[in-house]
């Protein structure tokens, strides 16, 4: 078990050139795990919000970084649950590229530290 020593977020361009996200998450023992995700355009009425990859690089910072820095990070189903509690209490819709995110990277990270493929860390988790 490791605890969450920062998280980061940064506009990146996708394949056809647009704006969207990539977060990075640092563990206490220095380890990065990053994840890219595109931006959405789904419109069905079950979709999580989409916004834009500005807005979403300010909700990481504002609501995920405040709320996780220095928290134990225990196991990924978890971590997942708390990540929507706190989508779930922020004051504006939390765009799910900023959810998303922060969930990968912070599986990434923990697959890392564990020494294991992200595939096979998710599987155990």
């Amino acid at each position: 078990m490791f605890y969450i020593a920062d998280i980061t977020a940064c506009m990146i361009l996708d394949s056809a050139g647009g704006r969207t996200l990539s977060v990075s998450v640092t563990s206490s023992d220095g380890v990065v795990g990053r994840a890219g995700v595109p931006h959405g355009t789904s419109c069905g009425s079950a979709e999580a919000p989409d916004v834009t990859a500005g807005s979403a690089v300010a909700q990481v910072h504002t609501h995920f970084r405040a709320a996780l820095v220095k928290t134990d990070y225990a196991d990924h189903a978890s971590f997942d649950v708390r990540l929507r509690g706190i989508a779930a209490e922020a004051s504006e819709e939390i765009g799910v590229s900023a959810l998303l995110a922060v969930s990968v990277a912070a599986a990434e990270c923990a697959a890392t530290t564990r020494d294991q493929e992200l595939w096979r860390y998710l599987a155990e988790s």
